[in-house]
């Protein structure tokens, strides 16, 4: 590892595949479980090639100071390089499983020692094809607050029609009350309410207490069975159609000609259809 350079607000440093010659006052030789590493003391650009990085990412953390309780924003740049052998699709592979296991939630260093250390034993033990990383930490911004997530105070707004889009998504499933309202992020009440409205207007019934599916206009072949009848077998089907959303299933049906429909409602709330 070798400090590159050094600014009021960055740190570059390079850590990378090198033959150490000569060992000198001027670096840490690491023992024990740390044995292979070396870390310069001093910033220094020499004997470090100057190319461009075959890949880079990105990311950003916000840090606690723990005597100000100031929140700095901090971006974390990776450079990488990895040996000439390495295919371009072997490259973009290895760097994302390499940012993938340093960014694990559970196992994310919580300060700089940690996290330089992690990236110096990642390399030395397991990601063999890179030859070095580049990382710089630039700190962008303070505040005395810490950050807000994305749409964390944004609640999405129930209405009638995210209520049928819901049930029409299940459909031939029913849904209960209680997982729509764990979608929508609200409450049993709210959603009974457009619940009610929806089966006034014929659009949705009730296959069970609380547990309800779409009403299928101009269906009038459809038998709700316990068990599925024995078909004779010219009337066994010889394709299937399956669709994503029910305003496809809706085209398809449209196609169909002297179609026969069975739905298997079971007790467990499962439904089964086959045309």
């Amino acid at each position: 590892m070798t400090p590159k350079g050094k600014t009021s607000n960055s740190t570059t440093i390079m850590i990378e595949r090198r033959k150490m010659v000569t060992q000198d006052g001027n670096v840490h030789v690491g023992g024990g479980q740390h044995s292979g590493i070396i870390v310069n003391k001093d910033i220094t650009s020499d004997g470090i090639e100057d190319t461009a990085a075959q890949l880079q990412l990105e990311f950003k953390v916000f840090l606690i100071n723990a005597q100000t309780d100031k929140h700095t924003q901090e971006s974390r740049q990776l450079r990488f390089w990895f040996r000439n052998s390495i295919p371009d699709k072997e490259r973009m592979r290895s760097a994302q499983e390499f940012f993938k296991e340093l960014v694990a939630p559970l196992e994310f260093p919580r300060d700089y020692v940690g996290f330089i250390k992690k990236i110096m034993k990642m390399m030395q033990h397991k990601y063999k094809t890179v030859s070095k990383v580049e990382i710089e930490l630039k700190q962008l911004e303070e505040s005395d607050k810490p950050p807000t997530r994305p749409m964390e105070d944004q609640k999405p707004e129930l209405t009638e029609e995210k209520v049928l889009e819901m049930i029409e998504s299940s459909y031939p499933n029913p849904i209960t009350v209680n997982d729509m309202a764990k979608r929508a992020s609200s409450t049993t009440e709210e959603v009974e309410i457009f619940i009610s409205n929806l089966t006034e207007k014929g659009q949705i019934k009730a296959l069970a207490p609380g547990c309800y599916t779409r009403v299928v206009q101009n269906e009038t072949d459809l038998k709700v069975v316990r068990q599925m009848p024995t078909i004779q077998s010219n009337k066994q089907p010889t394709i299937a159609i399956i669709t994503a959303h029910y305003s496809e299933k809706l085209a398809v049906d449209t196609m169909i000609e002297n179609q026969e429909t069975f739905v298997r409602y079971t007790t467990v709330g499962k439904l089964l259809i086959v045309l």
